[in-house]
């Protein structure tokens, strides 16, 4: 890392402007940013990857700082969400591309036939039924 480059907003306190908040949106919302964070139960080390791409685009915020605001857009972008008039939230268009993308279109689709994937006389572990 450059110590001293940009410095850090370290105070929690300190509200994001628009344009942070933004960029936070555009890089979290990166397709490969979000198959990272599918299925991922411990995702500090992508919340790091993306304070570090906050760095490189000027704006320096800990991993605690963007892991929070993102967990807060969500909520209140799922608050605002309820109703079923598009509701007038900033970030609704951001928010609405990345939460609700998982169109068939955009994620194929697997299915199995259970009779391809096991002998009818199988068990899904392998052993035969006692």
């Amino acid at each position: 890392t450059q110590e001293g480059s940009f410095p850090v907003v370290t105070d929690p306190k300190v509200p994001w402007s628009d344009e942070e908040t933004l960029t936070l949106l555009d890089i979290w919302g990166k397709d490969s940013m979000q198959r990272a964070l599918k299925g991922c139960l411990k995702n500090r080390h992508i919340f790091t990857q993306i304070a570090q791409k906050m760095a490189e685009r000027g704006y320096m915020r800990t991993v605690e700082q963007c892991q929070t605001r993102i967990k807060r857009l969500k909520k209140c972008f799922r608050k605002k969400n309820r109703g079923n008039s598009r509701p007038e939230y900033k970030f609704y268009e951001q928010l609405n591309r990345v939460l609700c993308s998982s169109a068939p279109s955009d994620l194929p689709e697997v299915t199995y036939d259970a009779e391809e994937v096991m002998g009818d006389d199988e068990s899904p572990d392998g052993e035969e039924d006692l």
